[in-house]
């Protein structure tokens, strides 16, 4: 079996070199008899602090004249806060011999320098992507480890951490609102042993508070175990309310964050480790930050996406172990993500413990439908007028008149990357509720109507009819994309088309909402209950017992 596994592995990477060698051959060819596409590579080479300003300076490489180049920062996850910085083409360079290669493949390579003047005053402490685009596209990054570092301001009292998100190699910066007096206090602090209690940091994105790593965090505060003790980091004006007064709850980006960071055995987190553990630590002390144990707690039921294995494969981000539903899970995670058996723990969700204890009391209106779709790539970037003629909201749209006329109530939970579209639904349905909602909507309806998101398997978990929409199935790649064999095992009734769908639902409707996926259930799930929790804590105690 493992030689199996590694003659797998061995000929998937040697088909990965081939195919980007002839991927390259192709570009190269196009590029010298000029029907190459619009091409942009840049790189980073050099970030400092200049009169209190970052100042990035780096190369970028193309194949036409732009109409415009610009930097962008932006928070993470807030496209509302973001700045563009025009960047100023210089003549392209002329001499060595990389530059002869370049002109002989009608490529040009200019230097540049920008400085981002964001109102970092204004501000949460928090994570700011970066970008470069070329005509409004977003070009590739690389950078140089020398751009690479922490900067402290301390006329301004701030610091910046500019480093690559390992999970998906991009270039981002963390700010904080302190000077360098607090980077030297963390070091020292890191120098000195942890307390002997298991010291846990958990959270998801810095600015939400509504999944798997919340109720986590409640469930160890309510339990006020001896051993454990937990804290929850989000920032303070995050898009749940939640309270950071409330103890254990502190601010992401605040010193007492920071400090429990360096004192704690276990980070467990939703999405990716430094949305909770910072890389400003892992600049300040690299044995603390590589000796913390890593627990994925998950945010979805992983079966229908396979480009999250590029994120979360072991070869990128290594996490210590990671929690799963079911056994099929387990092994998805072995055979795709090349991780061993023993870092793959079915524990179940820990927000399936409050799903769990609410739908024994629940009761479900059955003249409600609940409406989740997912995003697609691009739509938060569009304008509000571009989504309107997309076929996303032309056939949501349909669907959603469709359930109408049936005389049902239709309520629509939108993904968080589309609320900015909000108007475009507000006439389709009778009702938009917030994500925060989520449970107690899925559980005052009588079934769920989406497409990819791994909400249908919250629905399926308390039993509800699950409806999926895949109009775009073929483009979405869904074939190409899951895990799992989609003739039998998505997790709900599949329509292509809107009359198919339309049908489906009048007929569960007919029949009462009659539950009738109990093996999808049986596959995704090998526990029934609300013990989720206790479970994961047994896994974190064994995980400090390691650190």
């Amino acid at each position: 079996m493992l030689i199996s596994k590694s003659a797998s592995m061995l000929r998937n990477r040697i088909k990965g070199v081939a195919s980007t060698f002839r991927r390259r051959a192709r570009l190269g060819f196009q590029q010298v008899t000029g029907t190459a596409p619009a091409v942009a590579r840049s790189v980073i080479t050099k970030t400092q602090l200049r009169d209190g300003k970052l100042v990035v300076s780096g190369w970028i490489v193309l194949n036409h004249t732009p109409t415009e180049v610009s930097f962008i920062v932006r928070k993470f996850r807030e496209e509302t806060i973001s700045e563009k910085f025009p960047i100023e083409i210089s003549k392209p360079l002329k001499r060595g011999f990389s530059n002869k290669i370049a002109r002989l493949l009608r490529l040009t390579r200019h230097d540049f320098e920008v400085v981002l003047d964001f109102p970092w005053a204004d501000v949460p402490s928090s994570i700011y992507g970066t970008g470069i685009s070329v005509d409004d596209r977003v070009t590739t990054i690389n950078t140089m480890s020398n751009a690479l570092g922490i900067f402290s301001d301390d006329t301004a009292g701030r610091t910046y951490c500019v480093f690559i998100e390992s999970s998906v190699r991009v270039l981002r910066i963390e700010m904080y609102h302190f000077g360098s007096h607090v980077v030297e206090d963390l070091r020292a602090r890191s120098l000195a042993p942890r307390s002997d209690r298991i010291g846990v940091v958990l959270g998801e994105y810095t600015n939400i508070a509504r999944d798997n790593g919340r109720a986590l965090f409640e469930y160890l505060h309510s339990h006020a175990d001896a051993d454990v003790d937990a804290s929850y980091i989000v920032e303070p004006n995050n898009l749940d309310d939640y309270d950071v007064n409330q103890p254990g709850v502190l601010p992401f980006g605040s010193r007492e964050h920071l400090e429990r960071c360096l004192d704690a055995h276990v980070c467990a987190f939703t999405h990716h480790r430094n949305y909770v553990y910072p890389a400003i630590i892992e600049m300040i002390s690299p044995e603390r930050y590589n000796s913390t144990r890593t627990l994925f707690l998950q945010h979805g039921i992983t079966a229908m996406k396979k480009s999250v294995a590029r994120h979360y494969s072991k070869n990128r981000v290594d996490y210590s172990a990671i929690s799963v539903c079911s056994q099929l899970e387990r092994e998805i995670f072995r055979n795709h993500f090349s991780y061993d058996s023993s870092s793959v723990f079915v524990t179940g969700f820990p927000r399936y413990d409050t799903l769990f204890r609410k739908a024994k009391s629940a009761e479900a209106d059955p003249d409600q439908v609940l409406f989740f779709p997912t995003w697609r790539a691009g739509l938060e970037k569009m304008t509000t007028e571009e989504v309107f003629d997309n076929e996303f909201f032309v056939r949501w749209q349909q669907a959603m008149k469709g359930v109408s006329d049936m005389g049902l109530r239709s309520v629509l939970i939108l993904h968080p990357m589309l609320h900015r579209h909000r108007a475009l639904f507000e006439d389709h349905v009778d009702e938009i509720r917030s994500t925060t909602t989520f449970q107690d909507t899925l559980l005052q309806s009588s079934c769920l109507i989406t497409d990819y998101s791994s909400v249908s398997f919250d629905a399926l978990f308390v039993k509800k009819p699950v409806f999926l929409f895949q109009f775009d199935q073929e483009s979405y790649g869904l074939r190409e994309e899951a895990f799992i064999d989609v003739e039998s095992q998505l997790p709900g009734h599949v329509s292509l088309s809107l009359d198919p769908l339309l049908q489906d639902v009048s007929a569960s409707r007919a029949g009462n909402w009659r539950f009738k996926l109990q093996r999808q259930r049986d596959t995704y799930f090998d526990a029934e209950d609300d013990q989720n929790s206790a479970r994961t804590l047994d896994l974190i105690k064994a995980l400090a017992m390691t650190n």
